[in-house]
């Protein structure tokens, strides 16, 4: 190591430059200064990706909305709907098919590629129309794991579910420890663990509930018998909801038209995580056995829906045909 020296006099002399210790010292905090760096890149990265898995989430559940309010007659009554293979359990793929969700939407989930699972119940039972109520959620079937969690251990990513709860809002729930219900955002409400919510495959202590999983409920929705003899699937505060009327019967007994209503936030196919640019169509009033098409109204995207009104077991049911939206 190079030394500079001044010498002022006689027997003095002053050195400038580093140690090895210094330079040591120096070298470790760099190391524990970049350390928590990475460790708080690495946080941010896993929140930013628990905001974009919520948002996909939540257009899951948009869609189990629409899907409801549009179907609702034929839920309470149990027929059978077309493209599902159980009405209510409809899946993603289905959910696509019947163009509730884009053609390019991912069925997987984003951040841990585990299927979605949606729920739908009915109550009272026996439920009758304009007396029964429509409730259910979707949530991803695997746990949220990070490097180094063991899921059979009933660990999981707390920074990636939290994320999550968070984006969801009120309606979000999770399973925070393993073998444990199910519980929604701040204790509000709870879902009991069951044969619904079990996992196929994987076991913690040999219960079948593993922690780390996340979801959303939909809003709660009662196809209801309303004034001049028709039936509504009334949803209330639903993001993307069908809202108005979906189903009806005449006086009679004879089925009548569907009364009109509207198809909100709408997301366009470039659009998977269901914000910014969406479409809305606003439908009249369809008589049975008739099929409309129906323009989107919001200036920055143009899209149509194919609508019908066909009798199911009695009731008119408003079906969708098709719908696309795009900028």
């Amino acid at each position: 190591m190079n030394q500079i020296k001044f010498n002022k006099g006689k027997g003095f002399t002053r050195s400038l430059g580093f140690t090895a210790i210094e330079i040591s010292l120096a070298l470790i905090i760099s190391a524990f200064v970049a350390f928590a760096l990475f460790r708080s890149n690495l946080t941010s990265f896993t929140q930013q990706g628990g905001v974009v898995q919520a948002d996909q989430i939540l257009q899951v559940r948009n869609a189990l909305q629409n899907y409801v309010s549009t179907n609702g007659a034929a839920l309470v009554a149990g027929s059978a709907i077309s493209g599902v293979s159980n009405p209510l359990q409809p899946s993603v793929a289905e959910l696509v098919n019947l163009q509730l969700l884009p053609s390019s939407f991912e069925t997987l989930a984003t951040l841990n590629k585990s299927p979605f699972a949606t729920r739908l119940n009915l109550s009272p039972t026996p439920c009758i129309l304009g007396a029964c109520t429509v409730t259910g959620y979707v949530y991803v079937r695997d746990p949220f794991v990070g490097k180094g969690n063991d899921a059979t251990k009933g660990e999981y990513d707390g920074v990636a579910v939290s994320s999550m709860l968070s984006r969801l809002g009120g309606m979000g729930f999770a399973r925070v420890v393993a073998n444990n219900n199910l519980v929604g955002a701040g204790g509000t409400f709870t879902i009991a663990n069951s044969a619904a919510t079990a996992h196929p495959t994987l076991a913690v202590n040999g219960q079948p509930y593993p922690a780390g999983v996340v979801g959303v409920q939909i809003n709660s929705i009662t196809p209801a018998v309303v004034a001049g003899g028709g039936a509504a699937a009334a949803a209330t505060g639903a993001v993307g909801a069908v809202t108005g009327t979906a189903t009806g019967t005449g006086g009679t007994g004879v089925p009548g038209p569907c009364p009109g209503g509207v198809i909100d936030n709408v997301p366009t196919k470039e659009n998977k995580g269901g914000k910014g640019n969406m479409c809305k169509f606003t439908y009249p009033v369809i008589n049975l056995g008739e099929t409309i098409t129906i323009d989107n109204s919001q200036p920055s995207t143009k899209g149509e829906v194919v609508l019908a009104c066909y009798s199911v077991n009695g009731q008119s049911t408003l079906q969708v045909l098709s719908i696309g939206c795009e900028k």
